[in-house]
């Protein structure tokens, strides 16, 4: 599996869509899937354009906090965010996403998030 992470607006770090960070691992040698992590489902969604490269995403780690990473990075304490916020954007997102199948946490998830999500 390869891994990705989106900034608020649904961008990689560097500003390449997650599409074409897809594709273009895809194109250089497909891996069994994709994650997408360390970043919340509002943030995520925006990176959801159409097409099949949407079934290559397997798993799902999301944060528990809407806030930027540099937010994160800077916080003296990691910030639990709003679950029901949480577990309702996922199940919004993870309907769009039929082949997700591994469910985790990131940034500020516990227990009670990732039991939440499962759930979903």
């Amino acid at each position: 599996l390869v891994g990705f992470t989106v900034e608020t607006d649904g961008r990689l770090p560097d500003g390449t869509t997650l599409r074409a960070a897809v594709e273009r691992v895809d194109d250089a040698d497909a891996p069994d899937g994709v994650v997408v992590n360390c970043a919340h489902p509002t943030h995520v969604v925006k990176a959801l354009t159409d097409g099949p490269w949407r079934q290559r995403i397997v798993g799902l780690r999301p944060n528990a906090s809407t806030l930027t990473h540099e937010q994160l990075d800077a916080a003296d304490e990691l910030d639990e965010g709003d679950l029901d916020l949480l577990a309702a954007s996922f199940e919004a997102l993870a309907s769009t996403l039929p082949e997700l199948r591994i469910v985790g946490g990131c940034c500020g998830t516990d227990v009670r998030h990732v039991a939440r999500l499962w759930g979903v």
